[in-house]
């Protein structure tokens, strides 16, 4: 048996838990083992979980799963955007988003305006990681929704936002160099 064998026969093992186990703590760890596999076949399998599974709980852990895998697709962040900004997404759900996209986008338009968004009309936990991950993305674009959010009531949320303007600087200190 290859490695590739291997990793697909566990996948599929993987997958048949997530999809079927009776108990959801293990539904949701087999999720996020499929995104420690990664590859194609593993990040469509979180998508369709992240869009598709009824269970708020599952979804949140595929989203998480996709946020971490590392090898994103657009066909992910187009699905992660498409997720954050519906409003009708419950807030966890949207939160869980916000921190996908912050470790697995780039720093395109789209991401950002998607974030500075959220950052400026969602909830507060919806906002806090909208923050983090605009953060993460280090897009100078965000700097002054940033600075908004940084005079926001909400101590944590300006927390988050102080931290984000210092990532940010700190990145375009290292850009320039």
């Amino acid at each position: 048996m290859t490695l590739v064998d291997g990793r697909e026969r566990a996948l599929s093992v993987l997958i048949n838990l997530a999809e079927h186990d009776p108990d959801l703590g293990v539904r949701s760890a087999a999720v996020g083992s499929i995104g420690l596999i990664g590859g194609t076949r593993a990040r469509a399998q979180l998508r369709a979980m992240g869009l598709q599974v009824g269970i708020p709980q599952l979804r949140i852990a595929a989203l998480n799963a996709l946020g971490l895998s590392g090898d994103a697709s657009e066909q992910d962040t187009s699905i992660l955007i498409r997720i954050l900004g519906d409003p009708e997404e419950s807030d966890d759900i949207a939160a869980e988003t916000a921190v996908a996209l912050g470790h697995i986008a780039s720093r395109t338009p789209a991401v950002v305006a998607c974030l500075v968004e959220a950052l400026a009309t969602r909830s507060l936990d919806v906002q806090r990681s909208s923050a983090v991950a605009l953060g993460n993305i280090g897009d100078p674009t965000a700097l002054e929704a940033l600075r908004v959010a940084a005079e926001a009531p909400d101590a944590e949320l300006r927390t988050y936002a102080a931290n984000a303007i210092a990532a940010i600087q700190e990145a375009s200190s290292g850009r320039q160099a």
